[in-house]
């Protein structure tokens, strides 16, 4: 029967046995979860069984949602749930589906967690209905394996544009040819949206004719159009100087992802918000060229650029970093091959996004 159900009245709910950090074993048999999302580490025994439920106590992540398939060691800032009523992997989807709910349940600021008396009154749909159950789980099994395999299809073709650049150029960080190296400042005009000409004139707005690449657009070499803002061409025109055209390419230099970066690929108007910074190359470069060089020397740029107290990348440091440039036709040529893979990624993203679209639906359909 499908009705509101406390997670006390379907499980029990404990926390586990921490382990120090400094003890954990790299080659151990069993991952030892301690809250988060990921796995802390290894441990060569367990105190949990595969198939359970798991919900992060403590931290920023605290009220995630995890299925373990294997047996794990649990740590002290993390609960798992037994004595389930029904199927463990059922429970699983119903928490899952209500995730934002359960984090919002955490208190503290400096340090949010999860009480587990606040957790076991969590309440929430739940069909006890076995048959109904079993059907559900394997619904949305396949559509997880769906995605599953859409993503590593993505991967894959990130990979081979990865291989792809190293036969024609060797290693980013020791290129299989002597080509000429030059600061990036003296093959590219670099700038960002001044402090105070963003106090000064930019607001915001839910629809505009100039979208605000802002930092969490910016991603893995793809202008993420999603959770846009926008400005007026007025207010654009008045920064003329980060202002953004086609080819132009930008980098977080604050922030979680500093270093990431995408490409202005269509011929929409666009400018920089805080934390982007605008790297438009000169004649001597093919702007897929030099992205793609750039996010394959990553490690390099946050290692010789970053002030890790500020979490920044300074104009000027990133003006000095050095890159090689191979012959203008060469870059072409890799472009080439780049502008090919990112079709067949168009199309898988584009089935991934339908996929998960699907999964979501399903989700609400079963658990409200």
């Amino acid at each position: 029967m499908k009705r509101e159900y406390r997670l006390k009245d379907i499980a029990t709910h404990s926390k586990g046995k921490q382990i120090n950090g400094n003890e954990l074993v790299e080659d151990g048999k069993y991952i030892y979860l301690n809250g988060g999302i990921n796995p802390s580490g290894r441990w060569n025994e367990f105190n949990v069984a595969g198939d359970t439920v798991t919900i992060s106590e403590g931290g920023n992540s605290s009220g995630y949602v995890n299925y373990i398939e294997e047996p794990f060691w649990c740590g002290a800032h993390c609960y798992y749930l037994y004595n389930v009523k029904g199927n463990s992997k059922y429970l699983y989807y119903a928490l899952k589906s209500n995730q934002k709910l359960i984090m919002n349940l955490r208190t503290g600021a400096a340090m949010p967690n999860l009480k587990k008396s606040a957790l076991g009154e969590f309440s929430f749909v739940y069909d006890s209905d076995a048959t109904k159950q079993n059907e559900v789980v394997q619904v949305l099994e396949r559509v997880e394996l769906i995605i599953k395999h859409r993503n590593k299809q993505l991967i894959d073709l990130d990979n081979l544009i990865k291989s792809r650049f190293v036969v024609m150029f060797g290693d980013p960080e020791n290129p299989s040819s002597n080509f000429p190296e030059y600061k990036i400042g003296e093959v590219c005009f670099v700038t960002k949206l001044a402090g105070y000409e963003y106090t000064k004139y930019i607001k915001y707005q839910e629809a505009g004719e100039v979208v605000m690449v802002k930092a969490q657009n910016v991603k893995n070499g793809i202008l993420n159009k999603k959770d846009i803002s926008y400005i007026s061409l007025d207010v654009s025109d008045k920064l003329p100087r980060s202002q953004l055209k086609p080819n132009d390419i930008v980098m977080t230099y604050v922030g979680a992802n500093i270093g990431d970066l995408a490409i202005i690929d269509d011929s929409l108007k666009y400018h920089l918000a805080p934390n982007v910074a605008l790297i438009r190359p000169d004649s001597m470069l093919n702007p897929l060229f030099l992205m793609y060089l750039l996010m394959f020397k990553r490690e390099y740029i946050l290692g010789n650029s970053a002030d890790t107290a500020k979490g920044a990348i300074s104009m000027e440091k990133i003006r000095n970093l050095k890159i090689f440039v191979p012959r203008i036709e060469e870059q072409f040529q890799f472009a080439k091959i780049v502008k090919q893979i990112n079709i067949l990624k168009s199309s898988v993203q584009k089935s991934l996004d339908e996929t998960q679209m699907l999964y979501d639906s399903l989700m609400q359909e079963y658990f409200r």
